[in-house]
């Protein structure tokens, strides 16, 4: 039960993170108009599930990107994707790091993986 809640909560809204699926599942809601907030609350929290971990290491990452911090947001995308290693909001934010931080060739990398992971779904 606790992990369809889950699911209900990350398509109802991408920037919540559900801490446990346990019979009580904690849900931790981003508010990403905060970047700042964001880090300080959630920059350093370490959570045992990997796609949790992805999710939330995607909205640090985020928040770091809203401030313009590029080397950040790619150490937390680092960690989002070494978690769960084809994690699309990852990807993807990954591809607006590196274009928006001059790097379109490593933009078109991470599309192009983007791709080829999303390739036959």
């Amino acid at each position: 039960m606790a992990a369809l809640l889950g699911c209900a909560i990350l398509k109802k809204n991408p920037d919540t993170v559900v801490l446990g699926f346990n019979d009580s599942a904690q849900v931790l809601s981003l508010d990403s108009s905060a970047p700042e907030a964001v880090i300080g609350q959630f920059g350093n929290l370490a959570l045992p599930e990997a796609q949790a971990t992805a999710v939330l290491r995607t909205v640090v990452a985020q928040a770091h990107a809203a401030l313009g911090d590029w080397p950040a947001a790619r150490d937390h995308l680092a960690l989002a994707l070494r978690a769960v290693p084809q994690h699309e909001a990852a990807m993807l934010l990954s591809a607006r790091v590196a274009s928006v931080s001059g790097d379109a060739g490593g933009a078109m990398k991470w599309v192009d993986e983007l791709l080829a992971a999303r390739a036959g779904s």
